[in-house]
């Protein structure tokens, strides 16, 4: 924020609070999901334990929650390396901000040093101009007394 990067803070800022979110409602989704397996499971138990055999509809559901457990896995999979690869985009683009900062800071003091030496040997040249001139109108002047001293003998 000092080096006027602002932007960039806000930018970075609302992209994170987007992916919390978006992270929230994923989550949200996910228990829903669960709650409505979880109903479903039970339900098709009572059915299975009310008529009594269905060994083959058992088989059939298990296999079923393997291949739904495999999904979620995936799908859980998936979200996880979207949101590791936004984080390393995040990440990088902090990390490039404050590359722009710094060298935004080196930048200002280089012209900072530049503009103080710059200013030095201006008032260096400044001393020596008035020096000169000083030591000139002394000798205008001398040379005027000296004028004024032999018009004042003639007379």
């Amino acid at each position: 924020k000092e080096a006027g990067n602002t932007a960039a803070v806000f930018r970075l800022q609302a992209t994170q609070r987007r992916l919390c979110g978006e992270l929230a409602n994923e989550k949200d989704l996910e228990s829903k999901i669960a709650e409505m397996l979880n109903e479903n499971m039970l339900g098709m138990w009572k059915i299975e334990i009310e008529q009594g055999k269905f060994a083959d509809l058992r088989k059939q559901i298990t296999q079923d929650e393997k291949e739904l457990d495999q999904q979620r896995r995936e799908q859980a999979e998936g979200r996880l390396q979207k949101q590791m690869e936004r984080a390393m985009m995040l990440n990088q683009k902090c990390l490039a901000a404050e590359r722009e900062q710094q060298e935004a800071a080196e930048d200002y003091e280089q012209k900072v040093s530049k503009a103080l030496d710059d200013a030095q040997r201006n008032r260096e040249k400044a001393v020596q101009f008035l020096k000169f001139s000083l030591a000139r109108v002394r000798e205008e002047e001398a040379r005027e007394e000296q004028k004024q001293q032999e018009y004042m003998r003639r007379k």
